[in-house]
């Protein structure tokens, strides 16, 4: 019994519900609780024998490095726990513009939701073809006539409704397109059923749907939005952010160096007014975070092993440099990298941890990645299931290679070899017996 799968969430930042989610396997009735450092903040109970998948969730409050933990108690109360390390980011501000064809309710609430996170603001509503209104939560007032590729390099994302997004002159779309494969971030509120024309910028067309409401699960209870009654289609991979029905509600496409990301659903602001943040948040977080231009790295820090990490055993790092020769730290300790020889400015490194708890990698820039080091005691089945798929993936890379040798065995021989072959053994047969 035992856990054999297990994912940790990564790049949670405050206020966000982060969830742990994995494969156990169980003989019986079996109760799994998530401890946070104050509280127990979710459990679920699984019934049946076998591999049961299951979903923990939790609200991240304060930012740090935290050691959760994780109990798994069967039918006789034996319990069994060990430490789940959770790292919380602080909110990262970003600088949001807003264009819409006319003020409505739903852009002015998302505007105070992110306005009370620190975020920085702009918002232009259009009241006449060429008069513009500006609100300029937590910044100065600046004047945006035109989206011109200066205006647009100011921010990390830019939301545009169905209107605003048409009524933009061909210079300005191309401005937007540019930028948006330069790393700006634009999320598109799909609010037109119109299914004739090419949605702009998304480059993506729309069918109808035959509900124009959805119905979600929350944090506590689950809820009914409307959402515009289409289905997008679009050339490019699409990863989705929310789905009802096998059908993305929100999600994006990657366009360059940025990303384009859109939403069906719309009047979701009661639900702020109804006291349920968490469930608001929910419905917009993920989709900005994935979809807000990425800031610049010259480094990248990467673990090859997968967790759990142990005490006095490798640990395989990667660094992945921007042209750019890295400097890697573990606790004030200099590592000594290797540069591969196949890819430039990708590195490799080695190191051993003394003792469990979370530890510490840096690169000159002051770029991070910190990792948690178990008990010897903890986590054995989750360490062997791994051990197990990794030498099956290895087992099947041999037996592939080794097929590829068998089959290079097996190639007909060139016919003017055969026919040079088969000449001078005749001319053997020929002059043996009068020698």
């Amino acid at each position: 019994m035992g856990i054999i799968e297990l994912t940790i969430p990564a790049n949670e930042h405050v206020g966000q519900t982060a969830t742990v989610s994995g494969i156990i396997n169980i003989a019986g009735i079996t109760t799994l609780i998530l401890k946070g450092p104050g509280q127990a903040e979710d459990s679920v109970t699984l019934k049946g024998v076998g591999l049961k998948p299951f979903s923990l969730s939790f609200l991240s409050r304060q930012a740090g490095l935290f050691q959760y933990s994780l109990s798994i108690r069967d039918s006789l109360s034996n319990e069994i726990t060990a430490s789940l390390p959770i790292e919380i980011h602080p909110k990262e501000k970003l600088n949001v513009l807003f264009t819409q064809k006319y003020p409505t309710a739903e852009v002015r609430y998302l505007k105070n939701f992110l306005a009370e996170k620190g975020h920085v603001i702009t918002v232009r509503s259009q009241i006449s073809k060429t008069n513009f209104h500006y609100e300029f939560p937590n910044r100065e007032s600046i004047r945006i006539d035109r989206l011109t590729p200066e205006i647009l390099e100011s921010f990390d994302l830019i939301f545009l409704d169905s209107e605003s997004l048409s009524g933009l002159s061909a210079s300005e779309l191309k401005n937007l397109e540019q930028s948006c494969r330069e790393g700006l971030g634009a999320i598109l509120f799909i609010n037109s059923t119109d299914t004739k024309n090419k949605i702009p910028l998304l480059n993506a067309s729309a069918s109808t749907y035959a509900q124009d409401t959805v119905r979600l699960k929350g944090t506590t209870t689950g809820f009914v939005l409307p959402a515009t009654p289409v289905s997008i289609v679009t050339s490019a991979v699409t990863t989705p952010i929310i789905i009802s029905s096998n059908r993305t509600l929100s999600g994006f496409v990657n366009v360059g160096a940025g990303k384009i990301g859109f939403q069906l659903l719309h009047e979701t602001y009661p639900l702020l007014l109804e006291g349920k943040e968490s469930d608001y948040a929910s419905l917009w977080s993920p989709l900005l975070e994935a979809t807000t231009r990425l800031k610049p790295q010259r480094f990248k820090i990467q673990l090859e092993n997968k967790f759990p990490y142990y005490t006095d055993e490798p640990l395989s790092i990667n660094v992945i440099a921007a042209n750019e020769v890295p400097v890697l730290e573990s606790e004030n300790v200099k590592l000594p990298l290797q540069e591969n020889v196949l890819v430039d400015d990708y590195w490799h490194a080695t190191t051993w941890a003394s003792k469990a708890g979370w530890h510490q990698l840096e690169t000159q820039d002051s770029t991070q990645l910190n990792y948690f080091v178990a008990a010897a005691d903890e986590w054995q089945t989750l360490r062997i299931a791994n051990q197990h798929k990794q030498h099956q993936s290895r087992l099947t890379t041999y037996s592939e290679r080794t097929e590829i040798e068998m089959t290079s065995l097996t190639k007909p021989i060139s016919p003017l070899m055969f026919f040079i072959i088969f000449l001078l053994a005749s001319g053997f047969l020929w002059l043996a017996p009068k020698l």
